[in-house]
């Protein structure tokens, strides 16, 4: 687990379940104090480095993160190398860094170039307990030996998982073992960059990205999305040398040491934040991408439209219709309206569109396919002979991918105008503070909606003026794309989210506190988590304001 601390501790062990922050304020109501102990956690439910986080302040001395049966193993069919699932000597590796930003962790909001000026590594708070990951083969050997109730005795039958034993809370007399060694040096690591400039309008820029580092081999993660990555920039390169070139130009980036924390990605970004604050007009990422034929996606709203678009463009791999087809479950022709809500997710954290959406506001979009029987993540058994076995030896998913990141790159780098569409983001906020309305009362606070709701419908309205403006052009109109890349940039705040300046996106960020999960409207929700009636008050405010510029925004493209 990269950035674990170093040393050697034996002790008592406790069991975390998931180690998220709910588990562990369980334990201390229980009065099971996890100070000076090893605790014992199952991947799953947050990112591992918040289980680390939330260990060390509960006072542990080490943790060991193990792959549940139930989550990835044996309880969900056969393991390698009879089946794709993990086996009992499966280790997920990955990092543990919880910063309040991404990217180096010595040079926050200055791209880690040349001699940059750098924090010290001892002042930059990353992990101080040990923390090693296993596989669940150890994890039973561990759970038998502990001793006294199980989880079921304490009422938390949901921490039961895969493993063979029944699970207890603590191990009595049992001690473990822990040791490790790591080195926190400085090293150098690449972005790899291609550019095809666009004929006229150069400046405007349209980023794909897939990271190129590895825990191990990296078949599935991160080669099953740099292989779409690659296959996409050769069919633009073979249309350049055929004399075709987009309006706009597209980068394709492998991004370096995503792994390690989002560095390669974040650092570009914060290198090139101006331009791409004024002249992006998406990101599209492409990790672990192909990963079977189930078509998903994830995007900004206001470029979810284009997604569904392209996905109605190609054939679903096997099936007589298109990939929109399976993925709506629709066949025929459907609005894209009324698909936009239903197929497209929020973008949370977790890989290299974070830097883009939530430090300089760029709408980004995520693309995958999944659906085959098994994972080898982060494992040493990530490998060509795992990825073909179970994945597929024909790459058809990665095929449909790549027709779709084509034809999705060539209409938003050659469109007259960007497919950026105002609505989605507006006309969805009347439902998501309908469920903000019930976690507020849940929490014993209160808010009045009253006066943002007004904001939403004029800035809906404005929105849908916009919208009917844009379905009048038909030529290319440079003021038009100017204010279409600029619209989804009205969410930022140059201070940042509360205890997280780096993340500027009001609209759009990963989960504080599990770090993948996606969080709309992150302001309100960690004023609701907290507790905090004024910082809900403010966010209210705030979010009528952002809202007015949304509508200002939308104003703009419909003169």
């Amino acid at each position: 687990n990269a950035y674990s601390g170093s040393g050697e501790v034996e002790a008592g062990v406790v069991y975390a379940n998931r180690g998220r922050l709910e588990d562990f304020e369980r334990l201390r109501e229980l009065g099971i104090d996890c100070t000076g102990r090893i605790v014992l956690a199952r991947y799953g439910g947050n990112y591992r480095g918040f289980k680390a986080k939330f260990a060390e302040e509960a006072g542990a001395a080490g943790l060991v993160i193990f792959l549940d049966p139930a989550d990835s193993g044996e309880d969900r069919g056969p393991t390698w190398p009879n089946g794709g699932w993990a086996n009992e000597t499966c280790i997920q590796r990955g990092s543990i860094m919880t910063l309040p930003y991404k990217g180096d962790p010595l040079t926050p909001f200055r791209a880690a170039r040349g001699d940059v000026e750098r924090l010290e590594i001892d002042a930059v708070g990353l992990p101080e307990i040990p923390v090693q990951p296993i596989g669940y083969a150890a994890a039973n050997r561990i759970m038998a030996a502990m001793k006294g109730p199980t989880v079921d005795a304490f009422g938390l039958a949901d921490w039961n998982g895969g493993l063979d034993v029944p699970c207890r809370l603590e191990g009595g007399p049992l001690k473990l073992r822990l040791e490790v060694e790591q080195e926190r040096a400085i090293m150098p690591t690449a972005n790899v960059l291609g550019v095809l400039r666009g004929q006229q309008s150069p400046e405007e820029l349209v980023i794909v990205g897939c990271h190129h580092d590895a825990w191990g081999f990296g078949a599935a993660d991160p080669l099953a999305g740099m292989i779409v990555l690659m296959e996409t920039a050769q069919a633009f390169a073979r249309a350049a040398e055929q004399g075709f070139r987009p309006r706009r130009t597209v980068v394709f980036a492998a991004w370096g040491a995503e792994e390690f924390g989002i560095i390669g990605s974040s650092e570009w970004v914060e290198a090139e934040a101006d331009r791409l604050g004024r002249n992006a007009v998406a990101y599209i990422n492409l990790d672990m991408a192909a990963m079977g034929t189930r078509f998903r996606s994830s995007a900004t709203p206001s470029l979810a439209g284009a997604v569904i678009q392209a996905a109605g463009l190609v054939s679903q791999p096997g099936e007589d219709g298109t990939v929109l087809e399976t993925w709506s479950g629709k066949s025929g022709q459907s609005s894209v309206g009324d698909l936009v809500g239903d197929l497209v997710g929020d973008l949370g954290g977790g890989s290299d569109h974070v830097g883009f959406l939530c430090h300089v506001g760029v709408p980004c979009i995520s693309l995958a396919a999944g659906g085959s029987p098994g994972t080898a993540y982060h494992s040493n058994y990530d490998t060509l002979a795992w990825y073909r076995a179970t994945v597929g030896e024909d790459y058809a998913g990665a095929l449909m991918l790549s027709r779709i990141t084509a034809a999705l790159v060539a209409d938003l780098a050659d469109s007259s105008i960007p497919p950026i569409d105002p609505r989605p983001a507006v006309v969805g906020l009347p439902d998501r503070l309908d469920a903000y309305a019930v976690s507020i009362q849940n929490a014993g606070l209160t808010a009045d909606f009253s006066g943002l709701r007004v904001e939403i419908e004029r800035a809906r309205l404005a929105c849908e003026q916009a919208a009917s403006r844009l379905a009048e052009i038909k030529t290319d109109d440079p003021a038009v794309s100017r204010s279409l890349i600029a619209f989804d940039r009205a969410w930022l705040d140059a201070g940042g989210l509360p205890g997280r300046p780096w993340y500027r996106n009001e609209f759009a960020a990963s989960d504080r506190d599990s770090g993948y999960g996606a969080v709309v409207l992150p302001a309100l929700a960690e004023a609701i988590r907290d507790q905090n009636q004024v910082a809900l008050d403010e966010a209210v405010s705030d979010y009528r304001t952002m809202v007015g510029r949304v509508r200002v925004a939308s104003d703009r493209i419909a003169r």
